[in-house]
């Protein structure tokens, strides 16, 4: 691929380092690239995430750069390409993630060396609960960071807020950075309204009932048992009230373990999708729930996109950006079962109240699209620029 400068059309040139394509950010991407606002090249570490090898995504249509080959352990990988590539391309801003350490780590120490300016992107949240154990190389290295990035890049409110407590000036802070596709989202909705009822009765669940949904891979900080035992006592009061937990993980053999010491009949476990056919399983539903913690939750984004109502906690991210208190759902205090049991029972027994708040959730919602995420983008972008030449 030939170089990049900004003397052709006095565009910018900005290199976007990416973990891999995903839902969450291909379609942003793509509004950028349209958009022609600057000279957009995205460097791509891995072809796929190893966590939703399911998703099945289309081909991206912005141009990419493979970094190839990697070397390092789970979360921690360098690519050598990388270093070919900052040397060979010519850019003017990087965008750098906050995942696989060695690789963005050269990245960053190759900005501060040559000068350029940097865009740091990471879905970092408040800690919640229990205190993180210190550690002096993640602390050191998060401050430096925070000191000299040029401007920041930010799923939401959530990680919004962790920058700003770690003294970085708000006007540094862009959202978006996670953001799915509205438009696709509503349109394949709308097609799948016409399976709904076929898609219950495949899994045994009445047309009439009021089901809830959860996606996700089945991993402990989303507390999947905790939902399980929670919900033993929406069932037992609204014998029409139903669970689907949609996905795969280390957690499932425990969550079955959970569901039979519960006896819970209305419960049911479906293997992971693809992201295509996601909106089958949010069309099926009447409400969306989320019972762990995590620092955004793209799964929580599509159910408010879909029109769905949605009870979750104060410890998943994307809450901030998606829920209204007592108007497209509802926001309650992780680990306290009996509330969740309530509002859970109270909702599924009010069908008419969850059609209003899922229309609350899907109007808020619709304004976080990638045109959105695109338009903060590119701010960061000329922020970086403008710190750049001072």
């Amino acid at each position: 691929m030939t170089n990049n400068s900004i003397g052709k059309n006095n565009l910018p040139s900005v290199a976007f380092i990416s973990i891999h394509p995903a839902p969450y950010r291909n379609a942003t991407l793509s509004k950028i690239h349209q958009r022609n606002n600057f000279k957009l090249q995205v460097w791509t570490m891995f072809q796929e995430d190893a966590g939703h090898s399911y998703w099945d995504l289309e081909q991206e249509d912005y141009p990419t750069i493979n970094l190839g080959r990697s070397f390092g352990i789970k979360g921690c990988y360098f690519h050598a390409d990388i270093i070919i590539s900052l040397i060979r391309e010519s850019f003017d801003v990087l965008l750098v993630p906050g995942y696989s350490h060695l690789s963005t780590l050269a990245a960053l120490v190759y900005c501060k060396i040559i000068g350029k300016p940097f865009i740091y992107s990471a879905d970092t949240v408040p800690s919640l609960g229990d205190r993180q154990l210190k550690n002096p190389i993640r602390d050191s290295i998060t401050n430096w960071i925070i000191n000299n990035a040029s401007a920041f890049w930010v799923p939401g409110k959530a990680s919004k807020l962790f920058f700003l407590e770690k003294g970085v000036n708000p006007s540094k802070i862009f959202e978006g950075c996670y953001c799915l596709d509205s438009n696709q989202i509503i349109s394949s909705n709308i097609d799948a309204r016409s399976s709904r009822n076929d898609l219950r009765e495949s899994v045994g669940i009445p047309s009439n009932s009021f089901m809830y949904l959860m996606v996700g891979n089945m991993i402990a900080n989303r507390q999947h048992r905790r939902l399980v035992s929670s919900f033993k006592n929406v069932e037992s009061n609204n014998k029409n009230a139903f669970l689907v937990l949609l996905g795969n993980g280390p957690e499932r053999a425990n969550i079955e373990a959970e569901i039979k010491k519960h006896d819970c009949s209305n419960i049911r476990l479906v293997d992971s999708v693809n992201y295509n056919h996601l909106a089958n399983w949010y069309a099926a539903s009447d409400a969306y729930v989320h019972s762990g913690n995590e620092p955004y939750s793209t799964a929580l984004e599509y159910a408010a996109k879909a029109g769905l109502p949605i009870i979750t906690t104060a410890g998943v991210g994307a809450s901030l950006d998606y829920v209204s208190q007592n108007t497209s759902g509802y926001i309650l205090k992780s680990g306290d079962n009996d509330i969740f049991s309530k509002t859970m029972l109270n909702l599924s027994l009010n069908p008419v109240l969850a059609l209003m708040m899922g229309r609350n959730a899907q109007e808020a919602a619709l304004k976080r699209d990638p045109e959105f995420a695109a338009t903060q983008f590119e701010k960061a972008v000329t922020y970086a620029i403008e710190c750049a030449k001072q």
